[in-house]
C-alpha cells in the first residue's frame, strides 16, 4: 500500500485537490491529504451532509461502473468532481476520485454558498471556507482529468488495488450469504461484482470445489429446516422466507436434498 500512498501523494502535488482511493464497497482504502478542507470538514462534520456527500460519491461509483469511464461532474454543493473506475485482472476493484473544485466565478460562489448554508453555524466561517475552495478552469479539470486517466490505467496494468481475483470467490459466498433468501442469479452477480460467468463460476468452483447453485440452495435448506423445526410458519411461508418463492418448488427442492419432504422433516424433528 505504500507504493499506492506515494503515487496518490505525487497525484495531489500536480492537482492540489484531494485524492481517494475506494475500494469496490466503497470504504476508503488511501487519501491524501487526509485531513479535508475546511469547507468540506464543516459539511462532513454534520450528520445530514456527511449522508449527503456520501450518497453522491455511490452515485459516482454506480455511474462509472456502468459506463466504465472517467467522468468529471458536479456534486450535490456544485464542486467540481472526479472519478474513475480500477480495475484488477478484468475485475471492478475500486475507484478514483478527487475533488473539490470550483471554476472561481461569483456566481458558483454563490450557488455554492446557498447550498451550504444549511451546514454552516454562521457566515463568517461559511465565507471563510468558500474561499479556501481550490479555484479551477473547466479546461485546467478537463486536461486533470487525462491525468487521472493514466494513473487509472496505470493502477490497472499492475493490479495495486487488491479486490485480486483470488478474492472474488470469497466475496461472492460471503454476498450469498448474506443475502440468500434475497433473489440471486447469477446474471445478478455477474452485474454485482462486474465480471464475467466463466470467470465468477470457474473461480468459485476451484475455491469451494461446488457450485454456486448448489452452495445457495444448501443454505437456503438450512435456513428452512431451522424454520420447519422452530416455528410454526407455513410451507409457503418458509418457502417465501428461504428466497424458494414457490412451495411447490421448494418441496421439490427439499426432498431431492434430504429425501423427505418439509412436512416430513417437521414432523420427525420438531
Amino acid at each position: 500500500m505504500n507504493n499506492i500512498e506515494a503515487l496518490v501523494k505525487n497525484l495531489y502535488k500536480i492537482l492540489g485537490t484531494n485524492i481517494t482511493i475506494f475500494n469496490i464497497e466503497g470504504d476508503v482504502l488511501v487519501s491524501y491529504p487526509n485531513i479535508h478542507k475546511s469547507f468540506c470538514a464543516f459539511i462532513n462534520n454534520s450528520k445530514n451532509g456527511n449522508e449527503q456527500c456520501m450518497k453522491c460519491d455511490r452515485k459516482a461509483f454506480n455511474r462509472v461502473k456502468k459506463s466504465g469511464k472517467i467522468e468529471l461532474y458536479k456534486c450535490h454543493l456544485n464542486l467540481y468532481e472526479i472519478c474513475v473506475p480500477l480495475y484488477t485482472y478484468g475485475t471492478l476493484a475500486g475507484y478514483l476520485m478527487t475533488g473539490q473544485a470550483t471554476d472561481g466565478s461569483d456566481y458558483e460562489k454563490e450557488i455554492i454558498k446557498k447550498l451550504a448554508e444549511p451546514f454552516f453555524t454562521d457566515k463568517d466561517s461559511l465565507e471563510k471556507s468558500l474561499n479556501q475552495i481550490p479555484k479551477r478552469s473547466k479546461e485546467q479539470l478537463e486536461a486533470y482529468a487525462s491525468i487521472i486517466e493514466v494513473y487509472a490505467n496505470y493502477f490497472t496494468l499492475s493490479n495495486k488495488i487488491h479486490k485480486q481475483k483470488d478474492n472474488l470467490a470469497a466475496s461472492v459466498k460471503e454476498y450469498i450469504q448474506k443475502n440468500c433468501t434475497k433473489d440471486i442469479s447469477l446474471e445478478h452477480l455477474c452485474l454485482k461484482f462486474n465480471c464475467s460467468k466463466s470467470t465468477i463460476v470457474n473461480g468459485f468452483k476451484q475455491e469451494f470445489n461446488t457450485s454456486i447453485h448448489k452452495y445457495l440452495t444448501d443454505l437456503r435448506i438450512n435456513k428452512s429446516c431451522d424454520y420447519l423445526i422452530n416455528s410454526n410458519l407455513s410451507i409457503q411461508q418458509i418457502a417465501e422466507l428461504t428466497g424458494f418463492n414457490d412451495p411447490n418448488y421448494f418441496s421439490k427442492v427439499f426432498k431431492k436434498s434430504l429425501d423427505i419432504t418439509p412436512k416430513q422433516y417437521r414432523k420427525i424433528y420438531k
